[in-house]
C-alpha cells in the first residue's frame, strides 16, 4: 500500500509535502513540540531525493524542475498557511480591513513559499543519499531563511 501512495504524484508532490509543512508548525510556541523538526526536515529531505529520482522516470509527464519547485512550494505554503494565520485573524477586530482578509490569508503565504521554492528548485537537482546533501539542504534553507528575512526586515 504504501509504495503505491508513493507512485501517486498527486499525493507525493502536493500533499504530503503540504502535511510535512502544516505539522512543522508545532515546533513554534504555543504548542512548542521542537523535536518534531528532526522527523519533519529529513522527511522532506528523503522526499526531495525521491522525487528527483523519480522525475527521471515515473514524473517524466512533468518537467522535472517543476516537481522540485513544486516540493518546497507546496511544503512552504502549508507551513507559511498554518503558521501566519493571525494576520488575518488580526483583522477581524475592526469591519474595515475585513476586505484584507483573503489577501492575507492566501497571498502572503504564496509570496513567502517563493523562496523555498527557489531553494529546492536549485539543491533538488543535486541532492542525494549522502551527507554533503545533507549539509548542503540544511545549509540553503538556512540561507534561504536568512535571504528572506533581510528581504523582508525580519519577517
Amino acid at each position: 500500500m504504501f509504495n503505491k501512495l508513493l507512485s501517486n504524484r498527486f499525493f507525493v508532490l502536493y500533499f504530503l509535502p503540504f502535511l510535512l509543512g502544516i505539522l512543522t508548525v508545532f515546533s513554534f510556541q504555543p504548542f512548542n513540540f521542537s523535536f518534531i523538526n528532526f522527523f519533519i526536515f529529513p522527511s522532506l529531505f528523503i522526499l526531495l531525493v525521491y522525487v528527483r529520482k523519480g522525475s527521471e522516470s515515473k514524473y517524466r509527464k512533468k518537467p522535472f524542475k517543476k516537481n522540485l519547485f513544486l516540493l518546497g512550494f507546496i511544503f512552504s505554503f502549508g507551513f507559511y498557511l498554518s503558521g501566519i494565520f493571525w494576520i488575518s485573524y488580526s483583522l477581524t477586530f475592526d469591519e474595515s480591513f475585513a476586505y484584507l482578509i483573503p489577501f492575507s490569508l492566501i497571498l502572503i503565504p504564496l509570496f513567502l513559499s517563493l523562496f523555498n521554492g527557489v531553494t529546492t528548485l536549485v539543491v533538488g537537482q543535486y541532492v542525494n543519499y549522502n551527507f554533503p546533501s545533507i549539509l548542503l539542504f540544511s545549509g540553503a534553507f538556512a540561507l534561504s531563511d536568512y535571504v528572506r528575512s533581510k528581504i523582508l526586515s525580519g519577517f
